[in-house]
């Protein structure tokens, strides 16, 4: 059986080969036709690394799988770095993560299982913003928030107020992307509560995230016209900047190696 150094480089051959010659791109659909469970990850890594049109093909071959098993561990692939932000990876991602959110079990009274759907839908609106998908991202991360917060008011623990802290920094980044800067603003400082509320080492560091990168908003959402002269207040004040404040990623898509598919 082939490992995946043996695959990588074959595959890295087909997508190059593609990308010169259109004939490629069905020798590499070839290539993936019944073999994903065995070549699946090595197709992330040679999308990442070579681009398209092994992305595209990957994504395509992904939507014809029947098998959740290959779905939840390539999440957790596309969720690490260097991949995570990977935009050749978009459409795999994409794939992967609508099969993931479709599969998992609604058992919102498990709390390890909300945690990994959490993630789920913070990375799937986080790949929706890489691709255009504005008002679906917002979606996204706006319900991620909500069961967040249901899922921080149930255990009170540290890691899950830090989430839920996690995934309102995530949506006012999304609402300001789609226009709304105001009710980003509103976000932001819910936020940076929840940061210093958290108890974590994060919050130490809120005067640097509260002065982040609110250029892009016009200054009576910042709270002073230009010549205002104060900038963003502390956190709890009446102006904290948002802008890119807060780009928490949620890290590895399945928490501690653990298979939500059986749950």
């Amino acid at each position: 059986m082939r490992t995946a150094s043996d695959v990588v480089p074959a595959l890295t051959v087909l997508t190059r080969v593609a990308q010169d010659e259109p004939e490629g791109r069905r020798h590499l659909a070839r290539a993936l036709r019944g073999r994903l469970e065995r070549v699946g990850e090595a197709a992330v890594q040679v999308a990442a690394e070579t681009g398209q049109p092994m992305g595209e093909v990957l994504a395509a071959a992904l939507k014809e799988h029947p098998e959740p098993g290959l779905f939840f561990r390539l999440a957790e692939v596309c969720g690490r770095e260097p991949y995570r932000h990977s935009t050749h990876l978009a459409s795999v991602a994409l794939a992967v993560l609508d099969r993931c959110v479709e599969s998992l079990p609604d058992r919102s009274d498990d709390h390890e299982t909300e945690r990994v759907f959490c993630r789920w839908l913070n990375d799937r609106g986080s790949r929706r913003l890489q691709v255009g998908q504005r008002d679906e991202a917002v979606s996204d991360l706006r319900e991620a928030a909500r069961r967040r917060s249901r899922l921080a008011a149930c255990t009170g623990s540290r890691e899950d107020r830090l989430g839920h802290a996690r995934s309102l920094s995530n949506l006012a980044q999304a609402t300001l992307d789609v226009g709304r800067r105001g009710r980003s603003l509103v976000i932001g400082r819910r936020a940076v509560a929840a940061i210093a509320g958290s108890g974590s080492a994060v919050a130490a560091d809120l005067p640097r995230l509260a002065a982040c990168r609110l250029g892009e908003l016009p200054g009576r959402v910042q709270g002073r016209r230009s010549g205002g002269g104060r900038g963003a207040s502390r956190p709890g004040g009446a102006d904290v900047k948002v802008g890119r404040l807060v780009a928490f990623p949620e890290g590895a898509s399945r928490p501690g190696g653990a298979d939500p598919g059986g749950r």
